[in-house]
């Protein structure tokens, strides 16, 4: 059996901006993992890395690879741990509210019971990466 989740948060941010957070790879880098490619210049199919130094119980290096991008609205990419212990795919939906961005992930691919443990120990980690990361440097996006 696989697990996924799915998270929608409302952002006070235009989707430009927003976009940029998720493409960047030095945006990426201040509020996620740091990334060695700008997602958004990367070829479909092309590859980058995240890596986390700071990563507990598990090696924190991520190998990605880019399915699919249309700027501003959709990005889809799938992380494989550098150990071979998972592979995911995330899809980011972006949607112009009249406030700002809806944001919505789909984050799916974990097996197994170590993986239901694992999805429902990033469900909290994404929730708080978005509400606070994610916020605090849109706010320096957007002055």
């Amino acid at each position: 059996m696989t697990y996924a989740y799915d998270l929608q948060r409302d952002l006070a941010s235009p989707p430009g901006h927003v976009w940029r957070a998720l493409t960047e790879a030095e945006l990426l880098s201040r509020w996620f993992m740091a990334c060695d490619q700008d997602l958004d210049t990367l070829p479909i199919g092309g590859t980058f890395t995240l890596t986390d130094p700071d990563a507990k119980g598990w090696s924190g290096i991520l190998d990605g690879h880019l399915l699919e991008r249309n700027a501003p609205d959709r990005l889809v990419y799938r992380t494989d741990e550098r150990d071979g212990s998972s592979s995911t795919t995330l899809t980011w939906t972006l949607t112009a509210t009249e406030h700002g961005t809806r944001l919505q992930l789909h984050h799916a691919g974990w097996e197994g019971l170590r993986g239901f443990m694992t999805a429902q120990f990033l469900r909290m980690g994404w929730r708080s990466l978005i509400a606070k990361n994610l916020t605090e440097l849109l706010h320096t996006i957007d002055r």
